[in-house]
């Protein structure tokens, strides 16, 4: 089966663009330890409570270069939910 990670920007207390893709990439390499371990994931993104504060275009600037160009092969599908 595949991994599964859940996001919820709504609920992050942490709303640093940097911080947050730090993160997901030490989760990626930590599931797939390193890259050593096939498969792929099920990033489950939550928008419950996503508002103002969590609006910046950086993330998408950051967050999308580094997942295309360094994770392609690891994300199986995106569920983006309410």
């Amino acid at each position: 089966g595949r991994h599964v990670i859940y996001s919820c920007a709504g609920r992050a207390a942490n709303k640093v663009v940097d911080d947050n893709c730090i993160h997901m990439m030490l989760e990626l390499e930590r599931i797939f330890e390193g890259n050593a371990r096939p498969g792929k994931i099920v990033w489950l993104i939550d928008f419950n409570g996503f508002g103002v504060r969590d609006m910046n275009p950086r993330m998408g600037l950051t967050s999308l270069p580094v997942f295309s160009g360094h994770y392609p092969e690891r994300m199986g599908q995106i569920v983006v939910i309410d």
